[in-house]
């Protein structure tokens, strides 16, 4: 038996991204904290922390991206197969035995 919750499915989508923005949240707060103390530090260590930086910025990013295309797939896959078992459930009835 298939069973198929489009309710569950599209809490699933929701509960998705609601993780991404608060992972963004939580990500910025952390920023917030370190700009304080990053913002008078000069030197070596300066530098190889900005480089580091911006590889993780570039990752948070394509993460970010990915998860939120995922989570937009999950509801438009579930809003098809919603459109196509409404169809389904017409078609049968609508159905009429030949007499």
């Amino acid at each position: 038996m298939i069973r198929y919750e489009f309710d569950e499915i599209d809490r699933c989508a929701q509960a998705m991204n609601q993780a991404i923005a608060d992972t963004q949240a939580e990500v910025d707060a952390l920023r917030n904290q370190l700009n304080g103390f990053l913002a008078g530090w000069e030197g070596d260590g300066n530098y190889a922390y900005a480089d580091a930086k911006r590889a993780w910025d570039e990752a948070d990013t394509a993460l970010r991206e990915v998860s939120a295309g995922i989570a937009q797939k999950v509801q438009v896959v579930n809003n098809a197969m919603r459109d196509n078992e409404g169809g389904i459930t017409k078609t049968f009835r609508d159905f009429t035995p030949m007499a």
